[in-house]
């Protein structure tokens, strides 16, 4: 009598589980650092849409568009680029509304008038931008309105 050889093909458990063990670590850390990424970008996406705000006040006071002066109000979760002597008093019909991400958050300066002609700001000084994972950008605008972040 002879025997047969049998040819056991396929994976034992130990190497299915291994496999199953690596996937789910890697999926694990990629979802946290996409979620790192993508709040991130939101923050460098909120900073560039202020910043470009204020240099648009600015080039609309100093070209005296409409001949008036314009301004940048800023609340967590929008932007608005207005007409007038401030955001209270503004003309409504020209604001100029970009939506930023609710994530962000953002304290120091909240409204910037420039002066018509020259372009000189109301007020001087810094916009602090912040994440919930500790992300942080830093706005300054000084007092000839140069925007830096």
């Amino acid at each position: 009598m002879r025997k047969k050889l049998q040819n056991n093909s396929g994976f034992t458990l130990i190497e299915v589980l291994l496999v199953v063990a690596l996937i789910s670590i890697t999926a694990g850390f990629s979802g946290v650092l996409y979620t790192d990424y993508q709040t991130r970008n939101e923050l460098d996406l909120t900073a560039q849409k202020i910043a470009q705000g204020i240099r648009t006040a600015q080039i609309n006071s100093q070209t005296m568009k409409d001949d008036s002066t314009w301004g940048i109000y800023m609340t967590d979760g929008e932007v608005t680029l207005f007409e007038g002597v401030d955001y209270a008093t503004r003309n409504t019909s020209l604001d100029y509304t970009q939506t930023v991400s609710n994530r962000v958050s953002h304290s120091g300066i909240g409204e910037i008038v420039f002066s018509k002609y020259y372009g000189v700001p109301s007020t001087t000084g810094t916009i602090d931008l912040t994440t919930p994972n500790n992300g942080a950008v830093q706005i300054t605008i000084n007092e000839k309105g140069i925007v830096d972040y």
